[in-house]
């Protein structure tokens, strides 16, 4: 299976979290993330997958983009954000 997939019917995009051992999923137009943001899915279908615009994680802090079933990095995930964000523990 690949590490990024197109899940529940095309809702979803998932791709392994750069900053932690975890799966972060994207929405794919039409739906819409909490702050309404969404990604467009541009190839699909049994070609490597490429959505747009760019991934800027909140949880991580990973900023990139997924072009041709690869991960592109701008700005790399963090572990200590992911724990951070996920558990609210400032000593992290």
């Amino acid at each position: 299976m690949s590490a990024i997939r197109v899940e529940a019917g095309g809702k979803w995009l998932a791709y392994p979290c750069q900053g932690g051992d975890r799966v972060c999923r994207i929405p794919l137009a039409p739906q819409r993330g909490a702050q309404g943001q969404t990604w467009a899915l541009l190839s699909g279908e049994g070609a490597p997958v490429t959505v747009s615009p760019s991934i800027d994680c909140r949880t991580c802090g990973f900023h990139g983009h997924i072009r041709d079933g690869q991960i592109e990095i701008i700005t790399p995930g963090n572990a200590e954000r992911v724990e951070r964000q996920l558990w609210g523990d400032d000593d992290v």
